[in-house]
Parts: C-alpha cells; sequence; structure tokens
C-alpha cells in the first residue's frame, strides 16, 4: 500500500509540473502576442517583421527598447548583433525624425540579412550595419573575443547588448561595457537582453563593481532585460 500510495504521489506530482509548464508556455505565447501587437501600433511598419523566435530578439524585449528610443529620442544607437532589434530601432529613429543606428554583427550572413531586410522596410538610410569581426580584447580583468570596435561612433545614447553568441566564451558580453563605457554619454541608456541567464547576471555583477555610474533595473520579459543608466563616474579601479 505503501509503495502504492508514494507511485501516485509521483504521478500528481508530475501532472502537477506539466500542468504549470504547460500554463507557462500560454502565458508567455500570449504576452509575446500582445508585444507583437503593441509593436505594430507603436511603429506601423509597412511590412511584417522577420521572425522573432528562438535565437532572434523576444517581441517583448523589442517592445522595451522601441519604447526606450521613442522616449528618449537618443541621436546615436549602437547594437551588439544585428536582427529584428535593428529593424525596429531604426522605425524609430524615422519616426523620431533624429539619430542613427550602428548594428556590430560578427556573421556576414546576418549582416546581409539584416540590410536586405532594412532595404524591404524601407529603413536603410536610418541605421548602418557594420561587420565586426570577432577580435581578442585585452582588459585589465582578462582576454575576452568580442566585436571589432574602431568603425563606431564616437558617443553611445543608446547601446542594446544582444550579442555575441554566449557560445564564443563565457561572459560573452561583459567585454560591452568596459570597451565602450568612454562612449556612452551623460544619461545613456544600456538595456541588456538574456538578463535572467547566468553569463549575464554575473557580467551584470561584475559590471556593478568596477563601473560606480551604473544604476539598474529589471524589467519582466521572457528572457530578462537589465535597464543600465549612466551617472557621471568613470571606471572604478
Amino acid at each position: 500500500l505503501a509503495f502504492v500510495l508514494h507511485k501516485v504521489r509521483r504521478i500528481h506530482l508530475k501532472q502537477y509540473e506539466s500542468d504549470a509548464l504547460a500554463e507557462y508556455r500560454i502565458n508567455n505565447l500570449f504576452a509575446q502576442l500582445e508585444a507583437l501587437t503593441a509593436i505594430q501600433q507603436d511603429l506601423a511598419l509597412p511590412v511584417g517583421l522577420p521572425a522573432t523566435r528562438g535565437w532572434a530578439a523576444s517581441p517583448d524585449f523589442l517592445r522595451h527598447i522601441i519604447r526606450e528610443a521613442l522616449s528618449s529620442k537618443p541621436t546615436t544607437i549602437v547594437e551588439c548583433s544585428s536582427g529584428a532589434s535593428t529593424i525596429v530601432l531604426a522605425r524609430a529613429v524615422q519616426k523620431n525624425g533624429v539619430g542613427h543606428v550602428y548594428s556590430l554583427e560578427h556573421d556576414p550572413v546576418y549582416s546581409n540579412k539584416t540590410r536586405q531586410e532594412l532595404h524591404r522596410q524601407g529603413l536603410d538610410a536610418f541605421a548602418t550595419v557594420i561587420d565586426a569581426p570577432l577580435r581578442l580584447h585585452q582588459l585589465v580583468d582578462g582576454d575576452w573575443h568580442w566585436y571589432e570596435t574602431k568603425d563606431l561612433p564616437r558617443s553611445i545614447d543608446l547601446l542594446v547588448i544582444d550579442g555575441p553568441p554566449s557560445s564564443i566564451q563565457a561572459l560573452a558580453r561583459y567585454p560591452a561595457i568596459p570597451l565602450l563605457d568612454e562612449k556612452i554619454q551623460p544619461n545613456g541608456c544600456v538595456m541588456l537582453d538574456d538578463a535572467d541567464r547566468a553569463d549575464e547576471r554575473a557580467a551584470l555583477d561584475r559590471w556593478a563593481r568596477n563601473f560606480a555610474w551604473m544604476s539598474s533595473e529589471s524589467l519582466h520579459a521572457e528572457k530578462g532585460i537589465a535597464k543600465l543608466k549612466r551617472g557621471e563616474n568613470r571606471l572604478q579601479n
């Protein structure tokens, strides 16, 4: 009898876990559809966006960066990794009537796909996809493979970090702040995607220890978003 009760309990627990997972997936799907609807209302894109599942930025992340761009009207937007985010940011710049998007992309295949999509949307004039191969950067706390930065503008008002891929190395996105710190303007904003992952949480902790200017808040999203704002202080050793 004890054995039978144990098996029944395990079946009930597995059923509960299965039901909870199904509910989460349904709620998340609904949230992403809501975000896509909001994006269309905010931007009125002439044609639909490319796919926003899998490796692509999720609709809820796109909605957050769009609304930041529309509200703060940044003059210079830099993003790490190109794709759907490039399209929506370029459209936000077009609507604002000011600014330009510079997108770092290490993969020529994705660079060309993004350029083609910008052309399809009629947004070529508002964004530049920079072919930026990954190269070794020597920082005070180690060496990282990260994007080539020589073609970036001198200043950054909004930095969107959604690359490079985590498969490159541990803490793959950490170098963004050490390498671009001097370019981020007072009151500048940094938006980090995938902020719920262990590597991104570790990068956030390291940034917080080394950069006194950083204030951080978490935004609700499928993969987690960290929004950072810059004050006046520079790197603290």
